[in-house]
């Protein structure tokens, strides 16, 4: 079995790998359901921008066949868990499991988290590998929570200044968003109508709140109850609960003049209260692990 860096000529084989035994003819369908991962276009574009931002897909591959695929990607923006690396994906086809591929892969992952001089590899894991990390040395260190509000008007809060994609907000931490890098969620949101899905751009704002900083990038989520913003919120490391609710209220009022119905987002759980304050409640929990790679 060899491990090698993966490329965009790989998309086909990473989608069979993802998607196996699925057979779903729409293209839109199919990214809803698997993201990136269900189409060869969307993969192939996905794989260009995690490069773009210093990441690497790496698979495992025996006689010409993928066996599986993981992705990492450098984060040294502001953090409120520090500087580290981010292992955004680790799977392994199913004919495959049990075999030893996985750990493999993660090692590949652990030497080039090494080579950019990171001390620690972190991940959000899928639903269900949370016993997997934690036999290969991965520890719980926070939790993020996925959190969901109604819309509502709400008055003027702070002063917006309207944002674009080259805007990137490099001086705040992701307080609320996605389980990846702030960067690479910001590339992919950007410029995911490159890949001819019809998909609306994201809308970002710089909002003001006292002498506290915030950054808010709403986008269009389907959704059976209707229109459905995801929020994701960069700040000032050091922001209190009361700031943060104040940027919560202008983004639920952003959202509504927007026309949608709720908003989802995930908070690190430090900021719950501030959350719930605005009317979010959660839905989900989901642990934020990290493994040590090399001493100081």
């Amino acid at each position: 079995m060899k491990i090698r860096e993966a490329d965009e000529a790989d998309a086909a084989d990473i989608v069979e790998v993802y998607t196996y035994g699925e057979s779903i003819d729409d293209r839109l369908e199919r990214v809803r359901r698997f993201g990136w991962w269900g189409d060869e276009e969307a993969l192939a574009w996905y794989l260009k921008a995690l490069k773009s931002v210093g990441g690497v897909s790496l698979v495992a591959e025996e006689e010409g066949e993928i066996l599986g695929e993981a992705e990492i990607a450098p984060d040294r923006d502001p953090s409120l868990v520090g500087e580290h690396a981010f292992l955004l994906s680790l799977w392994i086809h199913p004919k495959w499991r049990g075999k030893g591929v996985a750990r493999s892969l993660l090692e590949g992952c652990i030497e080039v988290a090494r080579g950019w001089g990171f001390y620690s590899l972190d991940t959000v894991p899928f639903a269900g590998t949370e016993r997997f990390f934690a036999n290969v040395g991965f520890s719980k260190v926070a939790n993020q929570i996925v959190v969901e509000a109604e819309t509502r008007p709400a008055p003027e809060l702070a002063g917006l200044v309207k944002l674009g994609p080259g805007d990137y907000p490099e001086k705040l931490a992701m307080l609320a968003g996605h389980f990846r890098p702030g960067r690479l969620s910001w590339k992919l949101l950007w410029g995911q109508s490159e890949i001819g899905l019809a998909l609306p751009s994201p809308q970002a704002y710089a909002i003001r709140v006292g002498s506290w900083n915030f950054t808010v990038l709403l986008y269009a989520q389907p959704s059976r109850d209707g229109p459905l913003a995801v929020a994701l919120m960069w700040g000032e490391p050091k922001v209190g609960s009361g700031q943060v609710f104040d940027a919560l209220e202008v983004s639920l009022r952003i959202a509504s003049e927007a026309g949608f119905a709720k908003v989802r987002s995930q908070p690190w759980e430090r900021f719950r209260s501030a959350f719930a304050a605005a009317g979010f409640e959660e839905k989900e929990k989901r642990p934020w692990l990290r493994k040590t790679i090399r001493t100081r």
